[in-house]
């Protein structure tokens, strides 16, 4: 017998956008440490591919690029 289908959700959508908010976050807030080339192409990769998740559900790739003065993490 055959698995049936999850259906992704409005709600899936939207604690998958939060949860990659926080990781992006956290790879932006991590640019100040210092850290070797490597590691550094790695997080630029991660938040990269996470702004490419954020156009796959928002139809927006700047969907996280928000203005320093109307972004709370940044103030």
């Amino acid at each position: 017998m055959a698995k049936a289908k999850r259906i992704f959700t409005e709600t899936d959508r939207q604690k998958l956008l939060s949860a990659i908010e926080q990781c992006r976050k956290a790879g932006i807030d991590a640019l100040g440490a210092p850290c070797t080339g490597n590691i550094n192409a790695r997080r630029s990769a991660l938040i990269d591919a996470i702004d490419n998740v954020a156009e796959l559900l928002t139809s927006n790739r700047d969907h996280f690029w928000l203005e320093p003065t109307t972004n709370a993490h940044f103030k």
